[in-house]
């Protein structure tokens, strides 16, 4: 296939970013003790999920409220960090652990919005979206907002 080059903020080039989970499980608690001296129940709020972001590309997680989109795209993000991991996540082939500063300074995330302006185009829509969060030229923003 094609490899397209994404420019950075900082002036350097690199390629766009694919990432990949497997089995991915997220839970809180489980590992405390309460006053009655037993093991606490952990609530998981993933449970061995697998998938795929292709890079530059789009991409659209559809469910119903409630049912984890947004809890597995911070988990993917990086953005989810209270919890308890097992499984892997793989950025562009290679494994990265949980605790890797990789996730916050390379992997970006849209957060979801309530409501999408009907009156925005996408193209509008992700240039908005990027000249929030790169500090970066106006040229640069319409090369991303293209790939």
């Amino acid at each position: 296939g094609k490899v397209s080059v994404m420019a950075s903020p900082f002036g350097r080039t690199k390629p766009p970013i694919e990432i990949e989970s497997k089995d991915l499980v997220y839970f809180l608690g489980g590992r405390k003790w309460s006053l009655a001296k037993r093991k606490r129940q952990p609530t998981f709020l993933l449970k061995y999920t697998s998938g795929f972001v292709q890079p530059s590309r789009v991409t659209f997680l559809m469910g119903p409220s409630g049912a984890g989109k947004s809890t597995l795209f911070n988990s993917l993000a990086g953005k989810a960090v209270t919890g308890n991991y097992s499984g892997w996540v793989g950025v562009n082939g290679q494994v990265i652990p949980f605790n890797d500063p990789f996730w916050y300074t390379e992997i970006g995330l849209v957060p979801q919005f309530p409501s999408f302006p009907a009156a925005l185009s996408v193209t509008a829509f992700l240039g908005t979206s990027c000249r929030c969060v790169l500090r970066a030229s106006e040229e640069e923003v319409q090369q991303r907002v293209r790939e």
